[in-house]
């Protein structure tokens, strides 16, 4: 009998504690798999809301599908110019982190240009790792180019978001 108890009781706790667990599960109007040449993207329309909580070790967002991208819009390969460049967290919200791989840094400059073709900041690379602020810009999506004296070698696309 006390054997048939603790399987009702456990049965019990199950059906009770099942309903409550859940993982990435969300109501959307609509989603599904778009196939191209280039590859494939899942996708999904109607989340009803969005959080997101920063500390100082990182952040953390709330989604059904989150979006981290660093797109290069153009790169000039020459046999003389091997660049190894990162640009990071893209999207940014405060800070951009600009990195170049090469043993001279400084014979590189960058420049970040808004989508309406305003010069937002132009400056000469000092060291293989730059921060720059971006909290003072709007929110949108910016353009950042990498020149080598005044050659363009590489335009990344970088989304500003809002400050939290």
């Amino acid at each position: 009998m006390t054997k048939l108890k603790l399987i009702l009781r456990t049965l019990l706790l199950i059906c009770i504690y099942i309903p409550v667990v859940h993982a990435q599960e969300g109501t959307v109007s609509s989603g599904g798999n778009a196939n191209g040449n280039n590859g494939t993207v899942s996708y999904s329309v109607g989340q009803m809301n969005y959080e997101q909580r920063e500390s100082l070790s990182g952040s953390v967002s709330e989604g059904l599908q989150q979006v981290w991208e660093i797109s290069v819009l153009s790169g000039i390969e020459q046999k003389n110019i091997l660049l190894d460049v990162n640009i990071y967290p893209n999207p940014v919200a405060e800070k951009l982190i600009l990195k170049i791989n090469d043993a001279y840094p400084d014979q590189f400059s960058y420049g970040l240009m808004s989508a309406d073709g305003r010069m937002v900041d132009n400056k000469q690379v000092l060291k293989a790792e730059t921060e720059l602020d971006v909290t003072n810009l709007t929110t949108g999506m910016y353009l950042f180019t990498i020149y080598s004296k005044d050659e363009v070698l590489k335009v990344f696309r970088v989304i500003k978001n809002k400050n939290q």
